[in-house]
């Protein structure tokens, strides 16, 4: 959402930050506040997919793993 400006009004625009906001927002303070990141780019976006592949489906798969 931060390559388009939508309006900050619309029924749509809010319902995403909502449900995108709790876990790109701790992404991007740690990009910004620790690695000290100053562009104008938000990679917070990339660093939530790599986590949820890395981190979450393996999670996943052991759980389907264990249920069968």
């Amino acid at each position: 959402m931060s390559w388009v400006n939508p309006n900050p009004t619309s029924p749509i625009a809010s319902v995403l930050y909502s449900v995108t906001e709790p876990i790109l927002g701790p992404i991007r303070s740690l990009i910004y506040n620790v690695f000290k990141y100053q562009g104008m780019l938000d990679f917070s976006p990339i660093v939530a997919i790599l986590l949820i592949n890395w981190l979450i489906i393996p999670f996943l798969r052991n759980l389907a793993f264990m249920v069968l």
